[in-house]
């Protein structure tokens, strides 16, 4: 909810400034080649093309493959009386690396420093092939809330790795998020994040509560079912200026590989410049002390 450019092109523009984001991910800690994940982004609206501008960097260790990718984004925004209308489009490469060196085959022969899989297929290198990413989304926000789709890896993209086929399937994200005031300086933000592939889907409920405009903190539970359930998540974070945001996630975990590993932590820091940006220069101000 803290990064919502990262899965979805269209939301570019809509923090209304140069909007900078980095996060670490360190996903089930103590878990042999755990998940972990960096990424960077940037977006920024040019109101005098009726739309934004963004770039996206990460980098992602599955296992034994990593995955360095770097996309560019163009979104058209149409005002309208209920709310702004977002279609987004993006577009990049990846570079999908695999350490065959440390992969183990049944039938595979590992003495010494001999390492041989006894698969023509899997190669014994560190060896990577590049693809090429491409992903749409739309975006609408309204007074009471928004609501956002995206589709990443449209069409599917294949990378050739040695004589090893890898193949990146599309993947779907849905986001939506409302605001609902209880005092004057409590808001609280309710959210669902729905991820699938078409074959597996993961959801994500969440709520935010915002004190006094700085400070926040909220809930979160991954998962709907005995299969899926993975985590309650905890998150905290403090706007200590008008420039910096900064906000942190423990993933405490629920499924049955909670006793194999430590959580999952997040760390995020946000800059915005909150400074109009692409919108011209303002009209000349004339002072007339006659209606004052």
């Amino acid at each position: 909810m803290l990064n919502k450019y990262q899965m979805n092109p269209a939301y570019a523009g809509f923090d209304y400034s140069l909007n900078i984001t980095g996060i670490y991910r360190s996903q089930w800690n103590e878990l042999p080649t755990q998940p972990r994940t960096q990424n960077v982004n940037a977006h920024l609206p040019l109101y005098y093309l009726n739309g934004a501008i963004g770039v996206n960097v990460a980098n992602e260790q599955i296992g034994y493959f990593n995955n360095t990718l770097g996309t560019v984004s163009y979104n058209y925004v149409l005002e309208t009386s209920i709310g702004l209308f977002s279609g987004g489009i993006k577009t990049g490469i990846i570079q999908s690396t695999l350490n065959g060196s440390l992969l183990k085959t049944p039938q595979g022969i590992y003495e010494g420093t001999t390492i041989s899989h006894e698969d023509p297929i899997l190669s014994e290198l560190n060896e990577s092939g590049v693809g090429v990413l491409y992903g749409v989304g739309v975006y609408f926000i309204g007074n009471l809330f928004e609501v956002g789709a995206s589709i990443s890896r449209f069409p599917k993209t294949n990378i050739t790795i040695s004589d090893t086929k890898v193949e990146l399937v599309p993947y779907i994200n849905f986001y939506a998020e409302s605001n609902i005031d209880i005092t004057d300086n409590i808001v609280i933000a309710p959210s669902l994040l729905v991820r699938s592939d078409m074959v597996q889907t993961q959801i994500d409920v969440a709520a935010m509560a915002k004190l006094s405009g700085n400070v926040f903190g909220g809930l979160g539970l991954r998962g709907y079912n005995s299969r899926s359930l993975d985590a309650l998540i905890i998150m905290a974070g403090w706007q200590f200026n008008e420039h910096y945001t900064l906000s942190y996630a423990y993933d405490i975990g629920l499924s049955s590989l909670r006793s194999s590993h430590d959580g999952t932590h997040e760390i995020l820091l946000n800059y915005n410049l909150n400074k109009l940006i692409g919108a011209g220069l303002p009209p000349k101000i004339i002072y007339n002390p006659r209606y004052l």
